[in-house]
C-alpha cells in the first residue's frame, strides 16, 4: 500500500527534499508541502490508490495524499502511518458547516525535545494547526495485507454519527 520502496516513490522523496533540512520536521513539513503541489488532479474519481499509483497519477482525493505523505515520509526514514476519521467543512457538495470522512497522515517526529505523532494534512495548501476540525476514527499503518480493513473499520459508523456544530471561531 505504501510502497516507499518503489523507484518512483524514492525519487519523489528525493526531489522533495533536494536541499534538505537536518530536523525531521521540517522535512516533514517539506514533503507535505510537496505532496499537496504533486497531486494535480484533486477529486473523489480514485478508489485508494497505492503510493506508487499517485506517484505516478498525480491524482487523488484525500486518502492518496495521506498514503503517498506516509510512503514519502517512511523513504525518508520517518515513521509514519494514516489516519481515519473526519473534518470539518464551512462548505461542502451543497451543505454547511458539515463533518465529512477523510484521511490525513501522522509522522512520528521529535518536538520541543519530546518525541510525539504530529499530524499532517497534505490536502491543505498549508500547514494549519490541528485543532478541532480533525477528529481522529482510526490509525493504520496501511500494512498491505491489511490494506481493506482500514476502510472497513469505519463501516459500522458511517451514517451513524451524530455531530453538532455548537460554535465556530
Amino acid at each position: 500500500m505504501l510502497t516507499c520502496d518503489d523507484p518512483r516513490v524514492a525519487e519523489l522523496a528525493r526531489d522533495a527534499l533536494t536541499a534538505a533540512p537536518e530536523d525531521a520536521a521540517k522535512r516533514a513539513e517539506l514533503l507535505r508541502r510537496f505532496v499537496h503541489r504533486h497531486i494535480r488532479t484533486k477529486d473523489l474519481s480514485v478508489g485508494f490508490a497505492s503510493a506508487a499509483e499517485v506517484a505516478r497519477t498525480r491524482e487523488g482525493d484525500c486518502t492518496e495524499h495521506g498514503v503517498l505523505l506516509a510512503a514519502l515520509l517512511r523513504a525518508d526514514g520517518i515513521p509514519s502511518r494514516v489516519v481515519s476519521g473526519l473534518i470539518y467543512a464551512d462548505q461542502f457538495a451543497g451543505s454547511d458547516d458539515i463533518f465529512g470522512y477523510h484521511m490525513w497522515t501522522q509522522a512520528y517526529l521529535e518536538i520541543d525535545g519530546e518525541p510525539r505523532w504530529v499530524d499532517l494534512d497534505a490536502t491543505l495548501p498549508d500547514s494549519l494547526p490541528m485543532t478541532a476540525t480533525h477528529i481522529a476514527l482510526a490509525v493504520t499503518g496501511l500494512p498491505d495485507e491489511n490494506r481493506i480493513n482500514a476502510l472497513v473499520e469505519l463501516a459500522p459508523l458511517m451514517g451513524r454519527l451524530a455531530i453538532k456544530v455548537e460554535n465556530v471561531e
